[in-house]
């Protein structure tokens, strides 16, 4: 999310401004990327580049957060 806003603040002068959901709903007539396409390049980025996945601590840590949630979504 930051990665986002930080983005969108170099598209949009004062982005952390707007509500969020604004945003979101807005971002084709603001001309700003999709949350989803800028998370697409960071997963490329950190394929071609490893050093930018963080500290080995927090891939466990995310691991175990996305295990709990699968198992969350299996038993829903």
């Amino acid at each position: 999310m930051v990665l986002y806003l930080a983005l969108c603040n170099l598209y949009l002068k004062d982005a952390g401004n707007m509500p969020l959901a604004q945003i979101m709903t807005w971002h084709k007539e603001l001309s700003l990327p999709s949350f989803e396409s800028v998370g697409r390049i960071r997963r490329k980025l950190q394929e071609k580049y490893p050093e930018l996945l963080g500290s080995v601590r927090m891939q466990k840590i995310r691991a175990a957060g996305e295990k709990a949630y699968r198992k969350y979504a299996k038993e829903s």
